[in-house]
């Protein structure tokens, strides 16, 4: 029989932490750093609403489904917009309906818009599917380097002369793989926010717990799976980008890449990102994810993709409707010839909403106006979730001064 529990992150206990490391070790599907114990432990240190949905058969886990509310009280994945890579921890062969364990556990809904749903559970569920670029290194930096060439790609060559022209301006170009230094980070999320705000995209730095998390994570012991792999690049004296990774089993993860915009012109973020692949084979690194997106760069330098799933489950079919096919409407209409002129409207009055609205948790416009429209609104008045709620609200400065705290080291 197949029993589901609710438990917090700090409830976890040594030996469900040790059945949930088996799982992605023994599940090609969950190779990736944000499948780790370590990460969501790490979210649950800096947030209060997180959550794991442990499935048991016979008071054995088969499964764990880590996740966190929304300021609607919808479950949402675990580290939100910062988790790439979502989804059930479970080994491949593993059988249960996805739609009874959630329906068992109180989850009336859920959105994960970057699924990897390799056993197809969620698929009664899914509303798009979108590529995610990736570099198989595999057979080493130099087979990618000449997989790009018979491709026909000049990236390289257009790199190397823009290398050569930096180190005329500004002087000798090198790459420190990995550096532990706070400052370089904080210059790094300095840059990644002024970023946001000039193409008028939310700013997932604009709460605490981002913040503390790319901190915790950076100072987490060499022992760890998880590993941290923060990267910067000069030329000269100057620091030019930076680039935040995750890595765990071979695989690393761009996370949070940025760069000094008055250095655009030498492309620093596509010269730093060179210089990591053409390191990584050496440090055991098989393969270098992107996550899902349209950036042209991701395949530019990507010779594979896997596939990630937008998944909504909402048990108010008339919410679940609006939701989806606003969902496609909006694509419809990015893709359409008024596409660009609607997006520069959109900008243009997401920047004027910015200033003069305070810094909040990023959320989502049409999730507000499809609460008021919904037929059942009670997610937000079940006891489960208003427990939760209350934790992060009473909890909420705590975290505010263990974040300041670590920043300020």
């Amino acid at each position: 029989m197949i029993t589901t529990r609710t438990i917090r992150t700090a409830q976890l206990s040594h030996s469900q932490i040790c059945d949930w490391e088996w799982m992605v070790r023994s599940n090609p599907w969950l190779t990736s750093p944000f499948f780790r114990p370590e990460f969501t432990l790490a979210v649950g240190r800096v947030r209060t609403d997180v959550r794991v949905i442990v499935v048991e058969k016979q008071d054995v886990p088969v499964a764990f489904l880590p996740f966190q509310l929304a300021a609607n009280g919808e479950h949402i994945a675990v580290g939100a917009s910062l988790n790439d890579f979502q989804g059930v921890i479970s080994t491949p062969d593993a059988r249960f309906s996805m739609d009874k364990i959630l329906r068992h556990a109180g989850v009336r809904r859920m959105f994960c818009p970057k699924l990897m749903d390799g056993q197809h559970r969620f698929d009664s569920f899914v509303v798009a599917e979108n590529a995610s670029p990736f570099v198989d290194l595999s057979n080493g930096y130099c087979a990618w380097e000449e997989d790009l060439k018979r491709r026909g790609a000049g990236l390289l060559k257009r790199l190397a002369r823009k290398e050569r022209k930096l180190v005329r301006d500004l002087g000798t170009v090198h790459l420190e793989y990995h550096t532990t230094s706070t400052g370089i980070l904080q210059q790094l999320i300095t840059w990644k926010k002024n970023q946001y705000r000039r193409t008028n995209e939310k700013d997932t730095f604009a709460v605490t717990w981002t913040n503390a998390l790319l901190h915790n994570l950076l100072a987490v012991s060499q022992d760890s799976e998880l590993q941290p792999l923060l990267s910067a690049m000069y030329a000269g004296k100057k620091l030019i980008a930076a680039h935040y990774c995750l890595t765990a089993q071979g695989v690393c993860h761009s996370w949070i890449p940025a760069y000094d915009p008055a250095f655009r012109r030498y492309s620093p973020g596509k010269l730093l990102l060179r210089r990591l692949l053409f390191e990584a084979p050496e440090r055991s690194i098989e393969r270098f994810d992107f996550g899902a997106g349209d950036e042209p760069y991701k395949y530019h330098f990507a010779n594979d993709a896997s596939s990630v799933r937008r998944v909504m489950i909402d048990r108010n079919p008339l919410r679940r409707w609006v939701r989806s096919n606003a969902h496609h409407a909006r694509i419809s209409v990015k893709h359409s010839l008024i596409g660009p002129r609607l997006i520069a409207l959109r900008d243009r009055l997401q920047s004027a909403i910015r200033n003069v609205q305070p810094a909040q948790e990023p959320s989502s416009l049409m999730d507000t106006l499809l609460e008021t429209i919904a037929i059942e609104s009670s997610v937000t008045t079940r006891p489960e979730v208003k427990e939760i709620q209350q934790d992060a609200e009473t909890s909420a400065s705590d975290v505010q001064l263990s974040a300041t705290s670590t920043t300020s080291h």
